[in-house]
Protein backbone atom coordinates (compact mmCIF):
# COMPACT_ATOMS: atom_id res chain seq x y z
CA UNK A 1 0.00 0.00 0.00
CA UNK A 2 1.29 3.41 -0.48
CA UNK A 3 -0.20 6.98 -0.99
CA UNK A 4 1.86 9.84 -2.87
CA UNK A 5 0.76 13.66 -2.82
CA UNK A 6 1.09 15.00 -6.30
CA UNK A 7 0.61 18.50 -6.52
CA UNK A 8 -1.42 19.14 -3.37
CA UNK A 9 -3.95 15.78 -3.92
CA UNK A 10 -3.63 12.47 -2.14
CA UNK A 11 -3.11 9.33 -4.74
CA UNK A 12 -3.65 6.26 -3.77
CA UNK A 13 -2.64 2.42 -4.60
CA UNK A 14 -3.45 -0.89 -2.93
CA UNK A 15 -4.19 -4.00 -3.57
CA UNK A 16 -6.33 -6.57 -1.09
CA UNK A 17 -5.43 -10.67 -1.85
CA UNK A 18 -8.31 -12.64 0.55
CA UNK A 19 -6.54 -15.30 2.37
CA UNK A 20 -9.29 -17.29 1.87
CA UNK A 21 -8.38 -17.68 -2.04
CA UNK A 22 -4.57 -17.96 -1.03
CA UNK A 23 -5.26 -21.38 0.55
CA UNK A 24 -7.10 -22.58 -3.14
CA UNK A 25 -10.16 -23.07 -4.76
CA UNK A 26 -11.18 -25.59 -2.85
CA UNK A 27 -11.33 -23.88 0.62
CA UNK A 28 -13.48 -20.92 -1.34
CA UNK A 29 -15.35 -23.26 -2.30
CA UNK A 30 -16.10 -24.91 0.79
CA UNK A 31 -16.82 -21.17 2.36
CA UNK A 32 -19.55 -20.78 -0.39
CA UNK A 33 -20.97 -23.97 0.32
CA UNK A 34 -20.82 -23.59 4.09
CA UNK A 35 -22.10 -19.74 3.99
CA UNK A 36 -23.21 -18.71 0.78
CA UNK A 37 -20.22 -16.53 0.37
CA UNK A 38 -17.04 -16.52 -1.86
CA UNK A 39 -13.83 -15.71 0.43
CA UNK A 40 -13.62 -13.75 3.13
CA UNK A 41 -13.06 -10.44 1.21
CA UNK A 42 -14.06 -7.22 3.15
CA UNK A 43 -17.61 -7.88 2.50
CA UNK A 44 -18.66 -8.06 5.58
CA UNK A 45 -20.58 -5.49 7.81
CA UNK A 46 -21.53 -5.56 11.83
CA UNK A 47 -23.76 -2.49 12.58
CA UNK A 48 -26.64 -2.36 14.38
CA UNK A 49 -29.83 0.56 13.93
CA UNK A 50 -31.76 2.02 16.53
CA UNK A 51 -35.23 4.00 15.94
CA UNK A 52 -37.67 5.88 17.60
CA UNK A 53 -40.91 6.68 15.68
CA UNK A 54 -44.79 8.15 15.91
CA UNK A 55 -47.95 6.46 14.85
CA UNK A 56 -50.73 7.87 14.39
CA UNK A 57 -53.44 6.03 16.10
CA UNK A 58 -56.23 7.72 13.99
CA UNK A 59 -54.98 7.53 10.22
CA UNK A 60 -51.80 4.69 11.03
CA UNK A 61 -49.65 7.49 9.70
CA UNK A 62 -45.65 6.80 10.28
CA UNK A 63 -42.87 9.28 11.13
CA UNK A 64 -39.72 8.32 12.06
CA UNK A 65 -38.48 10.60 14.50
CA UNK A 66 -34.98 9.78 15.08
CA UNK A 67 -32.65 6.93 13.60
CA UNK A 68 -29.01 5.89 14.85
CA UNK A 69 -27.01 4.04 13.55
CA UNK A 70 -24.04 2.37 14.65
CA UNK A 71 -21.31 0.19 12.63
CA UNK A 72 -18.49 -1.15 12.52
CA UNK A 73 -16.17 0.56 10.50
CA UNK A 74 -12.37 -1.27 11.60
CA UNK A 75 -10.49 1.88 10.79
CA UNK A 76 -11.98 4.98 10.27
CA UNK A 77 -10.30 6.14 7.18
CA UNK A 78 -12.39 8.98 6.56
CA UNK A 79 -15.11 9.88 9.26
CA UNK A 80 -16.99 12.71 7.94
CA UNK A 81 -17.25 10.30 4.53
CA UNK A 82 -18.58 7.70 7.05
CA UNK A 83 -21.12 9.49 8.95
CA UNK A 84 -22.40 10.84 5.37
CA UNK A 85 -22.59 7.29 4.44
CA UNK A 86 -24.68 6.49 7.70
CA UNK A 87 -27.01 9.87 7.32
CA UNK A 88 -27.31 8.74 3.26
CA UNK A 89 -28.52 5.08 4.32
CA UNK A 90 -31.01 6.43 6.47
CA UNK A 91 -32.40 8.88 3.71
CA UNK A 92 -32.61 5.74 1.28
CA UNK A 93 -34.41 3.81 4.07
CA UNK A 94 -36.72 5.64 5.37
CA UNK A 95 -37.66 6.66 1.62
CA UNK A 96 -37.88 2.98 0.77
CA UNK A 97 -40.19 2.33 4.06
CA UNK A 98 -42.49 5.37 4.11
CA UNK A 99 -42.74 6.76 0.71
CA UNK A 100 -41.32 5.47 -2.17
CA UNK A 101 -43.49 3.03 -4.33
CA UNK A 102 -43.72 1.37 -8.09
CA UNK A 103 -47.59 1.27 -8.83
CA UNK A 104 -48.66 -1.24 -11.49
CA UNK A 105 -51.56 -1.37 -12.68
CA UNK A 106 -51.87 -4.64 -15.20
CA UNK A 107 -48.27 -4.47 -15.99
CA UNK A 108 -47.70 -0.67 -16.44
CA UNK A 109 -46.23 1.49 -13.94
CA UNK A 110 -48.48 4.26 -13.55
CA UNK A 111 -46.36 6.83 -11.53
CA UNK A 112 -43.40 6.54 -13.79
CA UNK A 113 -42.03 10.44 -13.09
CA UNK A 114 -40.50 11.60 -9.82
CA UNK A 115 -44.03 13.45 -10.05
CA UNK A 116 -45.49 10.22 -8.90
CA UNK A 117 -42.97 8.56 -7.02
CA UNK A 118 -42.68 10.36 -3.64
CA UNK A 119 -39.56 10.40 -2.61
CA UNK A 120 -38.27 11.52 0.42
CA UNK A 121 -37.04 15.77 0.45
CA UNK A 122 -34.39 17.05 3.02
CA UNK A 123 -37.01 18.32 5.11
CA UNK A 124 -38.51 15.01 5.30
CA UNK A 125 -35.57 13.27 6.42
CA UNK A 126 -35.23 11.84 10.19
CA UNK A 127 -32.89 13.06 12.75
CA UNK A 128 -30.01 10.61 11.96
CA UNK A 129 -27.35 9.61 14.97
CA UNK A 130 -24.47 8.20 12.99
CA UNK A 131 -22.02 6.34 15.67
CA UNK A 132 -18.44 5.09 13.90
CA UNK A 133 -17.39 1.97 16.13
CA UNK A 134 -13.70 1.41 15.29
CA UNK A 135 -12.22 -2.22 16.36
CA UNK A 136 -9.00 -3.55 16.75
CA UNK A 137 -7.16 -2.85 13.06
CA UNK A 138 -6.49 -6.02 10.74
CA UNK A 139 -4.82 -5.54 8.08
CA UNK A 140 -6.53 -8.34 6.32
CA UNK A 141 -9.74 -6.69 6.37
CA UNK A 142 -8.90 -3.97 4.04
CA UNK A 143 -6.54 -1.24 4.04
CA UNK A 144 -4.89 -0.52 7.13
CA UNK A 145 -7.74 -2.11 8.75
CA UNK A 146 -10.21 -0.70 6.89
CA UNK A 147 -13.78 -2.61 6.75
CA UNK A 148 -16.64 -2.37 4.31
CA UNK A 149 -19.59 0.01 5.10
CA UNK A 150 -22.57 -0.01 2.72
CA UNK A 151 -25.51 -2.16 2.42
CA UNK A 152 -26.01 -2.92 6.15
CA UNK A 153 -26.81 0.27 6.67
CA UNK A 154 -30.14 0.42 4.50
CA UNK A 155 -31.03 -3.08 5.04
CA UNK A 156 -30.69 -2.84 8.94
CA UNK A 157 -33.16 -0.04 9.27
CA UNK A 158 -36.17 -1.22 7.70
CA UNK A 159 -36.38 -4.34 10.72
CA UNK A 160 -35.73 -1.74 13.25
CA UNK A 161 -38.20 0.65 11.99
CA UNK A 162 -41.30 -2.48 11.47
CA UNK A 163 -39.84 -3.46 15.34
CA UNK A 164 -40.27 0.11 16.53
CA UNK A 165 -43.72 0.07 14.95
CA UNK A 166 -45.22 -2.81 15.93
CA UNK A 167 -43.78 -1.79 19.90
CA UNK A 168 -45.56 1.47 19.50
CA UNK A 169 -48.80 -0.12 18.55
CA UNK A 170 -48.39 -2.44 21.21
CA UNK A 171 -47.72 -0.12 23.74
CA UNK A 172 -51.55 1.65 22.24
CA UNK A 173 -53.58 -1.24 22.51
CA UNK A 174 -52.74 -1.51 26.17
CA UNK A 175 -54.50 2.35 27.01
Amino acid sequence: QMAIAEKGAIVGKGEYVSPAWERGPDHVWGLYERFGVYGDAPGHGYGATGVEVEVDRETGKVRILRLAHAYDVGFALNPLLIEGQLEGGAAISAGGLLTEEVLVDNGQIVNPSYLGYRMLTASDIPKVIPIIVETENDPNEGPYGAKELGMGVITSAGPAVISAIYNACLLYTSD
